[in-house]
Protein backbone atom coordinates (compact mmCIF):
# COMPACT_ATOMS: atom_id res chain seq x y z
CA UNK A 1 0.00 0.00 0.00
CA UNK A 2 1.01 3.34 -1.26
CA UNK A 3 1.65 6.42 1.29
CA UNK A 4 -1.43 8.43 -0.32
CA UNK A 5 -3.27 5.02 0.17
CA UNK A 6 -2.72 4.75 3.49
CA UNK A 7 -3.79 8.47 3.67
CA UNK A 8 -6.66 7.98 2.20
CA UNK A 9 -7.64 5.02 4.27
CA UNK A 10 -7.04 6.58 7.73
CA UNK A 11 -9.40 9.81 6.19
CA UNK A 12 -11.99 7.45 5.44
CA UNK A 13 -12.13 5.96 9.47
CA UNK A 14 -14.37 7.44 11.64
CA UNK A 15 -12.85 8.95 14.81
CA UNK A 16 -12.44 6.62 16.91
CA UNK A 17 -11.76 3.80 14.49
CA UNK A 18 -9.07 6.30 13.02
CA UNK A 19 -7.50 6.10 16.66
CA UNK A 20 -7.96 2.99 17.33
CA UNK A 21 -5.75 2.39 13.89
CA UNK A 22 -2.97 4.97 14.57
CA UNK A 23 -2.74 3.46 17.78
CA UNK A 24 -2.65 -0.21 16.61
CA UNK A 25 -0.42 0.66 13.96
CA UNK A 26 1.85 3.41 14.59
CA UNK A 27 2.51 3.54 17.91
CA UNK A 28 5.55 2.33 18.15
CA UNK A 29 7.27 4.16 15.35
CA UNK A 30 5.65 7.28 17.36
CA UNK A 31 7.22 6.48 20.27
CA UNK A 32 10.68 5.38 18.39
CA UNK A 33 10.86 8.68 17.08
CA UNK A 34 10.01 10.32 19.88
CA UNK A 35 12.80 8.58 22.25
CA UNK A 36 15.61 9.86 19.21
CA UNK A 37 14.54 13.20 19.54
CA UNK A 38 14.78 12.93 23.04
CA UNK A 39 18.38 11.65 22.56
CA UNK A 40 19.47 14.45 20.03
CA UNK A 41 17.64 17.06 22.73
CA UNK A 42 19.32 15.20 25.24
CA UNK A 43 23.09 15.97 23.48
CA UNK A 44 21.97 19.26 22.10
CA UNK A 45 21.95 20.48 25.69
CA UNK A 46 24.77 18.76 26.97
CA UNK A 47 26.60 19.82 24.26
CA UNK A 48 25.86 23.60 24.54
CA UNK A 49 26.06 23.15 28.60
CA UNK A 50 29.69 22.21 27.67
CA UNK A 51 30.78 24.74 25.88
CA UNK A 52 30.39 27.24 28.63
CA UNK A 53 33.65 27.66 30.02
CA UNK A 54 33.77 26.65 33.84
CA UNK A 55 34.59 29.67 36.36
CA UNK A 56 34.06 28.38 39.22
CA UNK A 57 33.23 24.63 40.92
CA UNK A 58 32.72 23.78 44.61
CA UNK A 59 32.16 19.69 45.81
CA UNK A 60 29.98 19.24 48.84
CA UNK A 61 31.22 16.03 50.60
CA UNK A 62 28.18 13.92 53.13
CA UNK A 63 24.87 16.11 53.43
CA UNK A 64 25.92 19.42 54.10
CA UNK A 65 24.53 20.47 50.36
CA UNK A 66 21.03 18.52 51.28
CA UNK A 67 19.00 21.65 52.65
CA UNK A 68 20.49 23.78 50.63
CA UNK A 69 19.55 24.55 47.12
CA UNK A 70 22.88 24.38 45.27
CA UNK A 71 21.55 25.44 41.43
CA UNK A 72 20.17 28.61 43.28
CA UNK A 73 22.95 29.79 44.95
CA UNK A 74 25.44 28.88 42.20
CA UNK A 75 22.79 31.57 40.68
CA UNK A 76 22.71 34.27 43.17
CA UNK A 77 26.19 34.12 43.51
CA UNK A 78 27.05 34.69 39.11
CA UNK A 79 24.34 37.47 38.95
CA UNK A 80 26.44 39.03 41.76
CA UNK A 81 29.25 38.55 40.48
CA UNK A 82 28.50 39.31 36.85
CA UNK A 83 28.76 35.84 35.15
CA UNK A 84 27.57 35.07 32.07
CA UNK A 85 24.69 31.97 32.09
CA UNK A 86 24.95 31.96 28.14
CA UNK A 87 29.05 31.84 28.33
CA UNK A 88 29.92 31.37 31.53
CA UNK A 89 28.74 28.23 34.36
CA UNK A 90 28.92 28.10 37.96
CA UNK A 91 28.69 24.29 39.40
CA UNK A 92 28.78 23.29 42.70
CA UNK A 93 28.26 19.64 42.99
CA UNK A 94 27.07 16.95 45.92
CA UNK A 95 26.55 13.40 46.65
CA UNK A 96 29.99 12.74 47.49
CA UNK A 97 30.03 10.90 50.77
CA UNK A 98 32.78 10.34 53.09
CA UNK A 99 32.31 8.71 56.32
CA UNK A 100 32.94 10.91 59.28
CA UNK A 101 33.10 7.91 61.44
CA UNK A 102 36.10 5.78 59.26
CA UNK A 103 36.67 8.07 57.04
CA UNK A 104 39.68 5.99 55.90
CA UNK A 105 37.18 3.11 54.65
CA UNK A 106 35.33 5.51 52.08
CA UNK A 107 38.26 4.48 49.47
CA UNK A 108 36.10 4.94 46.47
CA UNK A 109 34.77 8.37 47.05
CA UNK A 110 38.62 9.34 48.07
CA UNK A 111 39.96 8.05 44.68
CA UNK A 112 37.37 9.54 42.75
CA UNK A 113 37.93 13.06 44.72
CA UNK A 114 41.94 12.82 44.16
CA UNK A 115 41.12 12.20 40.45
CA UNK A 116 39.10 15.17 39.97
CA UNK A 117 41.05 17.73 42.11
CA UNK A 118 44.57 16.30 40.85
CA UNK A 119 42.68 17.33 37.35
CA UNK A 120 42.76 21.23 38.36
CA UNK A 121 38.79 21.17 37.74
CA UNK A 122 37.63 22.27 41.71
CA UNK A 123 38.39 25.38 43.23
CA UNK A 124 36.77 24.38 47.20
CA UNK A 125 35.40 21.56 48.65
CA UNK A 126 32.73 22.11 51.95
CA UNK A 127 32.93 19.11 54.66
CA UNK A 128 32.78 18.36 57.80
CA UNK A 129 36.32 19.02 59.68
CA UNK A 130 37.30 14.89 60.00
CA UNK A 131 36.72 14.84 56.17
CA UNK A 132 38.68 18.04 55.58
CA UNK A 133 42.15 17.01 57.79
CA UNK A 134 42.01 13.85 55.89
CA UNK A 135 41.97 15.93 52.29
CA UNK A 136 44.37 18.02 53.58
CA UNK A 137 46.48 15.35 54.67
CA UNK A 138 46.24 13.70 51.50
CA UNK A 139 47.74 16.76 50.13
CA UNK A 140 44.64 17.16 48.61
CA UNK A 141 43.80 21.09 49.95
CA UNK A 142 46.32 24.19 49.61
CA UNK A 143 46.53 26.90 52.34
CA UNK A 144 44.61 29.89 52.47
CA UNK A 145 47.61 31.97 51.95
CA UNK A 146 47.81 29.92 48.23
CA UNK A 147 44.54 32.17 47.04
CA UNK A 148 43.87 35.24 49.65
CA UNK A 149 45.92 38.20 49.86
CA UNK A 150 46.58 39.94 53.28
CA UNK A 151 43.80 41.99 52.79
CA UNK A 152 41.33 39.17 52.59
CA UNK A 153 42.92 36.72 55.70
CA UNK A 154 42.53 39.95 57.62
CA UNK A 155 38.73 40.41 56.25
CA UNK A 156 38.05 36.23 57.05
CA UNK A 157 40.79 36.24 60.64
CA UNK A 158 36.93 35.44 62.52
CA UNK A 159 36.24 32.59 60.19
CA UNK A 160 39.98 30.47 60.20
CA UNK A 161 40.42 27.37 62.24
CA UNK A 162 42.51 27.54 64.71
CA UNK A 163 42.48 23.44 65.23
CA UNK A 164 45.72 21.31 64.77
CA UNK A 165 45.95 20.15 61.20
CA UNK A 166 43.41 22.63 59.71
CA UNK A 167 45.31 25.55 61.11
CA UNK A 168 45.65 28.38 57.64
CA UNK A 169 43.76 25.70 55.63
CA UNK A 170 40.34 25.64 56.75
CA UNK A 171 37.58 28.44 56.83
CA UNK A 172 34.43 28.04 59.25
CA UNK A 173 31.32 27.63 57.47
CA UNK A 174 29.14 29.56 60.94
CA UNK A 175 27.41 32.36 59.65
CA UNK A 176 28.02 31.57 56.02
CA UNK A 177 24.42 33.64 54.55
CA UNK A 178 23.72 30.15 52.38
CA UNK A 179 23.32 28.01 55.48
CA UNK A 180 20.85 30.22 57.55
CA UNK A 181 22.62 29.19 60.72
CA UNK A 182 21.23 25.11 60.60
CA UNK A 183 24.62 23.36 59.92
CA UNK A 184 27.26 22.33 62.80
CA UNK A 185 29.72 24.20 62.98
CA UNK A 186 32.20 21.01 62.27
CA UNK A 187 31.46 21.95 58.55
CA UNK A 188 34.49 24.01 56.88
CA UNK A 189 35.49 25.20 53.60
CA UNK A 190 38.81 23.89 52.57
CA UNK A 191 40.65 25.57 48.71
CA UNK A 192 41.62 22.40 46.49
CA UNK A 193 44.94 22.16 45.36
CA UNK A 194 45.51 24.16 42.33
CA UNK A 195 42.19 25.45 42.12
CA UNK A 196 41.93 27.14 38.44
CA UNK A 197 39.84 30.16 39.73
CA UNK A 198 41.31 31.49 42.63
CA UNK A 199 39.58 35.26 41.65
CA UNK A 200 36.55 34.00 41.89
CA UNK A 201 36.96 32.03 45.12
CA UNK A 202 38.00 35.11 47.08
CA UNK A 203 34.77 36.70 45.70
CA UNK A 204 32.46 33.68 46.76
CA UNK A 205 34.28 33.52 50.20
CA UNK A 206 33.13 36.77 50.81
CA UNK A 207 29.70 36.65 49.18
CA UNK A 208 28.80 34.01 51.70
CA UNK A 209 30.11 35.55 54.73
CA UNK A 210 28.81 39.20 53.91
Amino acid sequence: MSVREELQKIRSLPGKKRAGYLWDYYRLPALAVLLVLLVVLFFAVSLIRGRRQPVLTGMWIGNIGADTDLDALAASFGERDGVDPRRQRIEFLSGFAIDDAAPETSVVTRSRLAAMLQAGDVDFLVASEEVAALLTGDGLCAPLTSVLSVTDLADLAGHMLTDDGLYGFALDLTGASFLNGDVPEAHVLVIADGAPHPERIIAFLHYIFE
